[in-house]
């Protein structure tokens, strides 16, 4: 049962085109993860009511875009409501408004969802390679909105005992930290955040510094139709980038900024089938941007997943330089160019995005490194219970490190080959996928969906053959209806077609992480919810 299930509902649009009233009165309503009328009928629900820990008011209060004796402003409840729903501890978030006795009150209602998460999941390719996830993640620390996470997995290559927090404003009213450690089989990692990012669209300044120290193990891929070649690199570095912002003009609808970082790089790769070491190499780079966004969303219910979530329409232009100084520790002067674009044409249920992303550094010999990707993504809501995707992308690289090849098969598609099918710095890939969502809430608990996909793409190096692979299939997406992130899990069976690594057309069975489409990213590049920050790829 959720709050628009009880009659919460948000304030009509409509209003905002009257009047706008001042607002004489803020109320927060606080709902536990089950609602009065739920665990009243039932010990179990009233049981988890107990141990869960409701998120205190001023968690609530802080994300407000709104106070009293402001005028009512329909954008600032709305970005206000995305804000909450930013949080990812809320499973249901609605903004009323009433009129009593000449005074305008607003009432922001929230539902927690349930905070304390169980990390006990598997995915199983296409080859019968298993790894798995046991571990758990709070995500609403005491009611505060902080997390904690640690957990022990086994990847496709290595296995990790993951430790990792998020503190939102600590040591000052909008100071945040982020630290993750992960002690690997084959060496460790650990990044970092600190500083006061932008949140709003109204926020005025950014100022974060965040590194990364690791002494690890690189796996290189090299792909071919019948084998899999692997070349392993010890990588060793220190790195440290401090980022700065400044708003040149803001609205709720769109903004205008500029900013500039500094990269400092302490790194080396050793291959480990030589017994020559190379020398650390210490660089740093500088750059600036301009950056413009009018902002849009489309609040879509059972899309990726159960549940309500905001898809990113937003049109977004972001062009930078980046200089790479000879007496940085480069072998002679670089200058390159940062562009990031992204935008949105709505359809008939649905919308249509795209993005590009690119950067690069040019020096006298040409291009030294660089990376460009384009995607494309149509996302529909046929009817209520129904969505539909298709997404492609494609994508090229140049003097990237080690490690950061595109490599397609099980965790992205085509999604029913195995691990490491397709590998290089190219890459095409497409994906369709059609779900009727079932059930929101089976025994108030859980979820699902059925669903039709199907994939093509490869990846390949320069001096090789292009190699595609595709699957066709059906399964079951499934998610908690407790949980506050639009994912679920899926378990498929597919038809396999193409020249991967163990070619053969064949039927296979496999489990793993849904994908989340929206926003001009790359769906199958979920971050956990733990994680410093979301990177893809590596920076320039």
């Amino acid at each position: 049962m959720t709050l628009a299930s009880l009659g919460f509902v948000t304030i009509p649009t409509a209003l905002a085109a009257q009047s706008a009233p001042v607002i004489d009165t803020i109320i927060v309503e606080r709902h536990d993860v089950f609602t009065a009328e739920q665990a009243a009928g039932s010990g179990f629900f009233r049981t988890m009511n107990a141990l869960h820990v409701q998120t205190h008011s001023f968690v609530v209060r802080r994300e407000l875009l709104f106070a009293v004796g402001d005028p009512y402003d329909q954008t600032l409840i709305e970005e206000t409501a995305r804000n909450l729903r930013r949080l990812e501890i809320f499973s249901d978030i609605a903004i009323d408004s009433v009129t009593a006795n000449g005074r305008f009150t607003v009432i922001v209602r929230t539902q927690d969802g349930w905070s304390t998460s169980p990390q006990i999941s598997f995915q199983v390719a296409s080859d019968g390679n298993l790894t798995y996830n046991l571990g758990v993640t709070e995500g609403n620390l005491v009611g505060t909105a902080n997390l904690v996470h640690a957990a022990y997995r086994k990847d496709v290559d290595r296995t990790a005992l993951d430790l990792a927090t998020k503190l939102d404003r600590v040591l000052g009213p909008n100071i945040n930290f982020a630290g993750q450690y992960e002690n690997f089989s084959d060496g460790r990692t650990f990044n970092y955040l600190a500083g006061d990012p932008f949140r709003l669209m109204e926020d005025r300044a950014e100022f974060v510094i965040e590194g990364e120290s690791t002494n690890r193990r690189m796996l290189q891929y090299r792909a071919t139709a019948t084998s899999l070649d692997t070349n392993a690199v010890q990588r060793r570095a220190s790195l440290v980038m401090a980022t700065g912002g400044w708003a040149l003009s803001t609205s709720p609808s769109h903004y205008w900024r500029i900013g500039g970082g500094v990269f400092l790089r302490n790194e080396r790769f050793v291959d480990t089938t030589l017994t020559a070491s190379t020398e650390d190499s210490v660089t740093g780079a500088v750059s600036a941007f301009i950056e413009w966004r009018s902002t849009r969303f489309l609040t879509m219910e059972r899309f990726n997943g159960l549940g309500s979530e905001d898809i990113d329409i937003s049109t977004f232009v972001h062009l930078g330089v980046a200089h790479t100084p000879d007496t940085y520790g480069y072998d002679q002067n670089g200058w390159g160019p940062i562009v990031k674009l992204a935008g949105t044409v709505l359809l008939p249920n649905g919308f249509l995005t795209g993005a590009v992303e690119g950067h690069g550094i040019f020096d006298s010999n040409g291009l030294d490194s660089g990376l460009v990707e384009v995607r494309l993504t149509a996302g529909f809501k046929p009817g209520d219970r129904h969505a539909t995707v298709v997404h492609a992308q494609a994508g090229a690289m140049e003097g990237q490190t080690p490690g950061s090849e595109f490599d397609l098969g099980f965790v992205r598609a085509p999604r029913s080959w195995e691990p490491h099918s397709f590998v290089g710095t190219r890459s095409v890939w497409a994906t369709a996928e059609h779900k009727f969502f079932v059930a929101d809430a089976l025994l108030g608990l859980f979820g699902f969906a059925l669903a039709g996909f199907i994939d093509y793409g490869g990846a390949w190096y320069p001096d090789q053959d292009a190699r595609f692979g595709g699957n066709v299939g059906i399964g079951i997406r499934a998610g908690s209806a407790l949980g506050t992130v639009a994912r679920t899990g899926r378990i498929d069976v597919g038809y396999r077609f193409g020249d991967g690594v163990g070619q053969g057309n064949r039927w296979v069975f496999s489990v793993g992480a849904g994908w989340v489409f929206g926003g001009g990213r790359d769906p199958s590049c979920i971050p956990a919810s733990h994680q410093v920050r979301y990177r893809c790829r590596g920076r320039f």
